[in-house]
């Protein structure tokens, strides 16, 4: 039961936290979100107390675990894209390529915008039950998708469901390396994974490749700068496995 100290009475019997502690509640989904975009999902309750500078009676009181946290965070986005990858599912009876090319652009974009969301399409790391029946939803949709695709000719015969995810990865990775040159990496990588993936009855409207992410030598510095990022925070992850999931 929440204690009388962080909670209140509306007029209509609802319970409301008090100022100072939804103040402390958005502290902590905007210190969480901080830093699942800088050092991947793997952190600890006590990692994302420390970083927003508050006691770590304070976070467990709002989130018990982990899975809690990322679902207040991500829980509706994920059920969102859900909702829409089993639309485009849908719409591929009847438009295979418009259906394939819409998935890929909005994993471009999800991946583009937030690298830990896009973490969670590629692997869901929370516990939470509804959290991973909605990303198995997705998947499920994303199958569906490709097959009805495929045997309409609208991708190519040989792409297969796994090829969906070399797809996610690529793109993560593509966005990892260039990020921070600022360009649409995402975008124009998304416009040449489909005009590889592009079937014999895929209609014939080659899109137009956004500009490309600098030169050589600013994409391989880019990378080098990633790579040294990679390495100077693997030591602050949480251990993989359940103890970097749920404490106490």
């Amino acid at each position: 039961m929440e204690s009388s100290r962080t909670c209140a009475e509306t007029a209509s019997g609802r319970r409301v936290l008090r100022a100072d502690a939804e103040r402390n509640r958005q502290l902590i989904l905007n210190t969480a979100a901080e830093m699942f975009a800088e050092h991947g999902m793997r952190l600890t309750l006590e990692q994302i107390a420390k970083a927003a500078g508050i006691g770590v009676g304070t976070i467990y009181r709002r989130f018990p675990t982990l899975d809690a946290l990322i679902d207040e965070l991500f829980g509706e986005r994920i059920r969102w894209w859900a909702d829409h990858v089993t639309k485009l599912a849908d719409l591929a009876v009847t438009e295979p390529w418009e259906s394939f090319r819409q998935y890929v652009l909005c994993l471009a974009e999800a991946h583009d915008c937030d690298a830990a969301y896009a973490q969670l399409l590629i692997e869901p790391v929370t516990g939470s039950p509804r959290f991973r029946d909605d990303h198995a939803r997705s998947l499920r949709g994303a199958r569906l998708l490709l097959a009805r695709a495929r045997e309409q000719g609208a991708v190519r015969g040989d792409l297969h469901d796994a090829d969906l995810l070399h797809i996610q990865l690529a793109i993560l990775g593509v966005v990892g390396a260039s990020r921070s040159l600022g360009t649409q990496a995402a975008a124009r990588f998304a416009t040449l994974t489909l005009e590889a993936c592009r079937g014999p009855k895929a209609p014939n409207d080659i899109a137009r490749l956004p500009a490309p992410s600098g030169d050589e030598l600013q994409l391989l510095e880019a990378l080098s700068g990633a790579d040294s990022d990679t390495l100077g925070t693997a030591g602050e992850s949480a251990p993989s496995g359940g103890e970097g999931r749920q404490l106490g």
